[in-house]
């Protein structure tokens, strides 16, 4: 587990995940960002992605572009 998505990149490629919980908003790249690599790398869509996060703006259609079987938005939204 990691809070940043170049490191979470690694991770899911070292460590064949059975889950992946993605927040979009990530230190160094986006979550946006490292679900594109994880999709072009071969993790997605094999491995079920679910992201968690606070921001509103976007989110619906970013979790439909990449498969998302759970989307927890923040309270708020």
């Amino acid at each position: 587990m990691t809070d940043n998505g170049e490191d979470g990149i690694a991770e899911a490629l070292r460590e064949k995940p059975d889950l992946v919980i993605l927040d979009l908003n990530m230190t160094c790249i986006s979550g946006t960002e490292v679900a594109n690599a994880l999709e072009k790398l071969g993790v997605l869509p094999a491995t079920p992605l679910i992201i968690a996060t606070a921001l509103d703006k976007g989110v619906r259609s970013t979790a439909d572009t990449f498969g998302t079987v759970a989307l927890l938005p923040s309270p708020s939204t």
